[in-house]
């Protein structure tokens, strides 16, 4: 479960695409795409798990999630913060593997989808 785990927490350090052509984002992926609207997260951001495998027993993920919403808390206050700017409200985090254990051939590899447009806006994780 550490590569759905480190990219929950990439996910939520990212800030902000600083120039059009830099993104701030652990680990880095092979390829990226983005548009060039600023996106906050906000500080009672949602995660679910709809459409997961792993059932998320030992709540890895849910206190990882947490733990970065209280990191965020402490320096930024993005609610409110910019009208004009987008607020990402929830993310959806589907793992494809029942598994909560990591092997030398695990694939590591994921696909992050943050929209532009919804009410509510979720980004959605699939590794």
């Amino acid at each position: 479960m550490a590569p759905a785990l480190r990219l929950l927490l990439a996910f939520l350090a990212i800030g902000s695409c600083t120039a059009a052509d830099h993104v701030d984002l652990w680990p880095m992926p092979k390829t990226v795409s983005h548009g060039t609207q600023r996106l906050y997260v906000s500080n009672n951001a949602t995660m679910s798990m709809a459409g997961s495998k792993y059932s998320d027993g030992k709540a890895i993920l849910k206190d990882a999630f947490q733990r970065m919403l209280d990191l965020m808390k402490l320096n930024h206050n993005a609610d409110g913060a910019n009208p004009s700017s987008s607020l990402l409200t929830g993310v959806n985090i589907v793992v494809l593997s029942t598994q909560d254990e990591l092997g030398f051939e695990v694939d590591e590899s994921y696909n992050l989808t943050v929209p532009t447009i919804g009410e509510p806006l979720h980004a959605q994780i699939e590794v």
